[in-house]
């Protein structure tokens, strides 16, 4: 099956595209000038330049491929990353909603976040598939701008016909997961330099499980809906835990 998948070059991405390799599929991959390939240079991929955020780049891209996964993101906690994060999460998957009915890809599996979802204020507040987003007031840029994303795939869906399916992990962890940016506190944290932990807790989930989770959502998910891919809620403070007691 030719396939393509933005964000390749992503923690998460590199363990996909060699998932799919495996499997036997024709993968192709879009790559901005500075991304960082070195997790996945040896593989045998079709590579084409461009970004999420150049409409051209993808229409080109998705001629002929039968699925795109949609990995490509930003994750930031700035003020000063909200435009990016715009561009990037909002803006860039409406161009792959356009790219993807330009050119009549069967399928699009779009790689959300339990972010887009919500939270729960309690630790018996456990949320599901079908929660309200209910930190709006907050104004979180990541949260919010991968709700947004999400909610272009679901109109696009219900109003465009596509077919697509939505994925909602919580905080990935497994190897080669130091390299994210969102990383840097829990590699403190292995290093011995963070003397401390904020309350409340996390959910986090195996990427081998992610992986998993989105090959059978392109093949059993259901079109328009969203699935919650987790493994279990942790406290910070448990979580800061294994990782000092894992790294010694």
């Amino acid at each position: 099956m030719k396939v393509l998948v933005t964000g390749a070059s992503g923690f998460l991405g590199g363990w996909l595209v060699r998932r799919l390799l495996d499997e036997g599929h024709d993968v192709r991959i879009i790559v901005r000038p500075k991304s960082d390939l070195e997790e996945i240079k040896n593989l045998k991929l079709d590579i084409r330049p461009g970004d999420v955020t150049d409409l051209d780049s993808l229409m080109a891209a998705t001629r002929g491929v039968d699925t795109v996964f949609h990995l490509a993101g930003l994750i930031a906690y700035s003020r000063a990353a909200r435009a990016a994060m715009e561009r990037v999460n909002v803006q860039g998957t409406a161009n792959v909603i356009k790219a993807c009915k330009a050119n009549e890809v069967r399928r699009l599996v779009h790689l959300s976040s339990v972010a887009a979802i919500g939270a729960g204020f309690t630790k018996d507040e456990i949320l599901n598939e079908d929660s309200p987003y209910n930190i709006k007031h907050l104004n979180l840029g990541y949260f919010q701008t991968k709700h947004e994303a999400e909610n272009l795939v679901r109109d696009a869906v219900a109003r465009e016909g596509l077919d697509a399916v939505i994925l909602n992990p919580s905080t990935i962890y497994g190897p080669a997961d130091a390299k994210k940016g969102s990383r840097k506190v829990q590699l403190k944290v292995a290093q011995g330099k963070f003397p401390f932990y904020p309350p409340g807790g996390v959910s986090i989930v195996a990427v081998e499980d992610v992986v998993d989770a989105i090959m059978a959502a392109w093949s059993k998910g259901r079109r328009g809906e969203r699935y919650i891919v987790s493994g279990e809620n942790l406290l910070i403070k448990e979580v800061f835990d294994l990782i000092a007691y894992e790294a010694g």
